[in-house]
């Protein structure tokens, strides 16, 4: 990795996300962490998503912009995004996501500590369609053999906040 590398790339899907999506940006660009890359990934939006993107790709050379021509859809288009990642650490944020602002640091400080992990899941907090925070119903900490149970049933890692080497 050469000094113009960054170290994380922020991977942001997006589809017709114009409601959440400038408090999102606002958010992951408010990072304690600087040193990313930013890949916001537009499919096929057809409401003011683009506008949005383009406002602040202009203010922040650190926001790389894709654009889909058609929606393909979430798996697709994110990995779209990983495809053009440059980091050491990819971390998924989407685009009706909050980031707390130190979650990159922390992640990042925790993988660097930690060589043998590979997928960092974190907690989330959830919030009401009226914008009322909601606790979740549950908080369960996964040992690693729990998590590689789990794996054959469904994914124990909310996708939005994870981190990956």
């Amino acid at each position: 990795m050469d000094s113009k590398t960054p170290l994380v790339s922020v991977i942001m899907p997006v589809y017709n996300g114009e409601r959440f999506l400038e408090e999102s940006i606002i958010a992951v660009q408010k990072q304690s962490f600087k040193d990313f890359e930013f890949i916001i990934i537009n499919d096929g939006s057809t409401d003011r998503t683009e506008e949005i993107i383009l406002k602040y790709k202009e203010q922040d050379n650190r926001i790389i912009y894709v654009k889909n021509e058609n929606n393909l859809g979430l798996v697709k288009t994110a990995n779209k995004g990983i495809e053009a990642a440059k980091g050491k650490y990819i971390s998924r944020i989407d685009s009706d996501d909050l980031p707390l602002p130190m979650l990159l640091q922390e992640q990042i400080s925790f993988m660097e500590k930690n060589p043998d992990i590979g997928l960092l899941g974190v907690g989330s907090f959830y919030f009401h369609h009226s914008f009322q925070f909601r606790k979740p119903k549950r908080q369960i900490k996964y040992k690693s053999d729990d998590i590689k149970l789990f794996t054959l049933l469904y994914s124990p890692f909310p996708q939005c906040g994870s981190m990956i080497r």
